[in-house]
């Protein structure tokens, strides 16, 4: 899938509409799909953002690992393992 694809995916998927993920980024709706149909590139505080919002890493949006979990995530699934 390609980064645009992605990020609308994950949009659709959290049933969030453009005019919401725009607010949070602090861009336009029409940014927001632009994103989503690569006409435009999100930045990297964008990513970072976008990551942060649908609680995956930036690596997943663009497509290097298909691990949806956040680092964040794998952190407290490894401590829950471990038994801490």
């Amino acid at each position: 899938m390609s980064l645009g694809s992605n990020i609308h995916a994950l949009r659709v998927e959290r049933r969030l509409p453009q005019k919401s993920v725009a607010k949070y980024l602090n861009v336009s709706v029409s940014t927001v799909s632009n994103y989503e149909v690569n006409r435009h590139t999100p930045d990297v505080d964008t990513l970072s953002k976008l990551a942060d919002l649908y609680d995956v890493s930036v690596d997943y949006i663009i497509g290097r690992t298909t691990f949806k979990g956040s680092l964040e995530g794998l952190g407290k699934k490894t401590e829950e393992c471990m038994g801490e």
